[in-house]
């Protein structure tokens, strides 16, 4: 299902050659700005709205599938209805994203890493279907260009498709469930020794809410909460007050993920595709896919690494700790809403880790400064560079951008106790990715035009 919340927006803007043929290149810019704007205030609209998680990411997937059957039958794009399908897509692809996340980050790490995982795979696999296309129907030319298009809007439906079946599945499975049941079905309410208590069961998760005294669930100690219920029957004020308190517990996640795709931003694909070939006989549009497609290769193979460390630990292995924190190591919180008394419980979770990936993701912006050299050698012709350093740098930036990106959305929701806390976390986290998204993205568009005015 993770694959399929990248999918489409992955074909369609890989598809912006062919629309420019009729359109003109302005084109790109109307559907970029159509599906971010639909996708920020549907983003914006499930903090403040709770939906069904399975209705939600079964109606988001067959919000982004209509327009791509529409669009693989569709002779002749119109502005008009790109832009529509741009803000079909990006409406598509908010519900999906508040509710999978959240239902993941109640699962278990390993599923929004596989999660995260499915995202980067989205992106590898339209770049390897580009790399088809241009070598069996050619790159260019106004045949060649809509056989490709055809064939990624196919294929993009026929994945969502397959992401509807495999919601349907997960549901019957109990992947969507958020019932509230008896702690132990043969015992009465107030008897045994969790009497009174209640239990949240999702997949195998166990986590306790609503109980008297601290208690131990696996390797998670959770204690007296707000219930689940009641967080999505406040007001506006009172739900702010909320999701400010809930922000201060995952600051780190969330500037984390905001400087991570903020970087990647700034220099994917724009300087990314102002470097040109010196040592290989590709030409420049042979060789940008090339560049792409090892980004979308190297990123995925840093989201795949952090479920590889949660196997790993999970079998009893010590050593991906290095890698990945334990809760054990951090420390609770208590933080209380501003004027309502309100506690909202969560853990100092790893803070000597997580600082080390926050730093690693500010650092990241040393890239710019590379990719802007490599570029610059590459538009001034007869810089001193090899290929091989163009190719090792996107390995570095891309895996780097992976592992970040996937650490900082698992661990951020396990910061905060309670399913609907949890989602509201989800929702932050989401919100700062579409930020760093949007600015990175801003950023690199004007660093693009400053290098393509010099050369």
């Amino acid at each position: 299902m993770g694959i399929g919340i990248l999918f489409p927006w992955n074909a369609l803007i890989t598809s912006t050659a062919y629309f420019q043929l009729f359109l003109g290149s302005g084109i790109t810019f109307v559907i970029s700005n159509a599906y971010t704007m639909s996708l920020f205030l549907t983003l914006l609209a499930t903090c403040f709205k709770k939906f069904d998680g399975y209705l939600t990411v079964q109606v988001g997937y067959t919000v982004m599938l209509v327009p791509l059957l529409l669009l693989t039958f569709m002779h002749t794009p119109t502005a008009s209805r790109l832009t529509v399908i741009g803000c079909a897509v990006g409406i598509g692809d908010g519900l999906v994203q508040s509710s999978l996340f959240t239902v993941a980050s109640n699962c278990g790490g390993k599923y929004t890493s596989a999660v995260m995982f499915g995202n980067g795979m989205s992106g590898l696999s339209v770049s390897i279907l580009k790399i088809l296309c241009m070598a069996v129907v050619g790159g260019s030319g106004l045949g060649g260009e809509e056989t490709s298009a055809r064939v990624y809007f196919g294929v993009s439906s026929c994945v969502l498709c397959c992401c509807c079946v495999s919601a349907e599945l997960g549901r019957r499975k109990g992947l969507f469930r958020t019932d509230i049941k008896d702690d132990d079905d043969e015992e009465e309410d107030g008897g045994g020794e969790g009497g009174g208590s209640r239990v949240i069961e999702m997949v195998g998760l166990r986590t306790r809410d609503d109980v008297d005294d601290p208690v131990d669930v696996g390797n998670v100690q959770v204690v007296a909460g707000q219930r689940e219920e009641d967080y999505h029957s406040r007001g506006f004020i009172a739900q702010f007050r909320i999701y400010w308190s809930i922000l201060k517990i995952i600051m780190l996640p969330l500037l984390t993920v905001f400087f991570t795709f903020f970087v990647t931003l700034a220099v994917f694909p724009g300087l990314v595709s102002l470097i040109e070939p010196h040592n290989v006989s590709f030409n420049r549009e042979w060789y940008s896919v090339l560049l792409v497609t090892a980004f979308n290769l190297f990123d995925c193979v840093g989201r795949g690494g952090v479920s590889y460390f949660l196997v790993k630990i999970e079998e009893g292995d010590a050593w991906p700790n290095n890698f990945l924190p334990q809760i054990e190591e951090g420390m609770r919180i208590v933080e209380e809403t501003e004027g309502g008394g309100e506690e909202i419980q969560g853990f100092n979770y790893a803070p000597d880790f997580l600082r080390k990936v926050s730093s690693i993701a500010i650092g990241r912006t040393v890239f710019i400064l590379v990719f802007g050299m490599l570029a610059g050698g590459g538009g001034g012709g007869g810089g001193s560079y090899h290929d091989f350093y163009s190719f090792t740098a996107v390995a570095f930036m891309a895996t780097s951008n992976g592992w970040t990106a996937t650490v900082s959305m698992m661990v951020g929701p396990r910061m905060i106790e309670g399913i609907k806390a949890k989602e509201k976390a989800n929702n932050i986290l989401l919100l700062g990715l579409f930020a760093g998204l949007a600015v990175g993205s801003s950023f690199g568009t004007f660093v693009e035009e400053v290098f393509l005015e010099e050369t």
